[in-house]
């Protein structure tokens, strides 16, 4: 759940809320990773179509800066799963983010050791982040996987992380419900 927390924290950190955008070039497929076919899948949020149109509506109404950033994005998967085999799951994340970086992908942090496997990537250019993944494996028995598209200003994203009531609040969440 540790690994779970830690994720869900840099997506919000990241992107507040999107939609969802096959066609854009921050778009990752997550679908046919291999071992993910025995692996029970828990989480599963996509937000897009008339939903992101919504939040977008709600960030309009509002005077919260941070929720401008709304308009800038397209989507946000995020997929978290019980594993029953972790090893390949740990061996096609590997594979996968390989692919990313063949793809113009670029890797912002990266953790691997005997209990987990974390890739954090991101695709852009100085001007504008198309896109940000993680892909989180824990080795025993879960794993997640967050990818947000969009048309994101670093000057969004620079005002986000430096809001001290955001990176300051206390998310109590009970995820084990």
């Amino acid at each position: 759940m540790r690994l779970f927390t830690a994720t869900l924290l840099s997506v919000l950190l990241a992107a507040p809320a999107a939609g969802l955008a096959q066609s854009h070039p921050g778009f990752v497929d997550f679908e046919n990773l291999r071992g993910l076919e025995d692996s029970e899948l828990v989480v599963d949020v996509k937000l897009g179509g008339w939903l992101l149109g919504w939040a977008r509506s709600v960030a309009d109404q509002s005077d919260d800066e941070d929720l401008d950033v709304l308009s800038s994005i397209d989507s946000i998967r995020v997929r978290v799963f019980e594993l029953n085999n972790a090893a390949d799951v740990v061996s096609s994340s590997r594979d996968l983010a390989e692919e990313l970086r063949d793809d113009g992908w670029e890797d912002f942090a990266q953790v691997k050791d005997k209990d987990e496997t974390v890739f954090v990537m991101v695709k852009g250019s100085a001007a504008q982040l198309d896109g940000i993944t993680v892909i989180a494996v824990d080795h025993d028995h879960e794993a997640v996987f967050v990818n947000v598209a969009g048309r994101l200003d670093p000057a969004d994203i620079a005002r986000i992380l430096d809001d001290q009531d955001l990176i300051h609040a206390d998310l109590d969440l009970d995820l084990d419900v």
